[in-house]
């Protein structure tokens, strides 16, 4: 199963692939730090699990949630947040 992270601090984003790679799910992580970089690996690649920042500098991922869930109906996303807000929590689950 492939897994994509997309997160625009790269010391964030390696720190979680190694964390899941240590995990030994057996497929590959691949990584991305922008909305841009993530649509450029969906070209080729069908992710298993999506691990998506919610803020990234090319826009805000929560609004991608509904496409991504739209076109890739059995990825399974979860989200990283530093959003303390109940409405947005509530928007994020409610997308996707």
């Amino acid at each position: 199963m492939t897994i994509v992270i997309v997160d625009d601090h790269r010391d964030w984003r390696d720190t979680i692939a190694e964390f899941i790679a240590e995990l030994g799910l057996g497929g590959p992580i691949l990584t991305a730090g922008s909305l841009a970089e993530l649509d450029r690996l969906l070209l080729d690649v069908t992710p298993g699990i999506l691990v998506l920042d919610a803020m990234l500098p090319d826009g805000d991922a929560l609004t991608r949630v509904s496409h991504l869930r739209t076109s890739f109906p059995s990825m399974g996303i979860i989200m990283l947040t530093g959003r303390l807000l109940s409405e947005d929590k509530v928007s994020g689950l409610s997308l996707g």
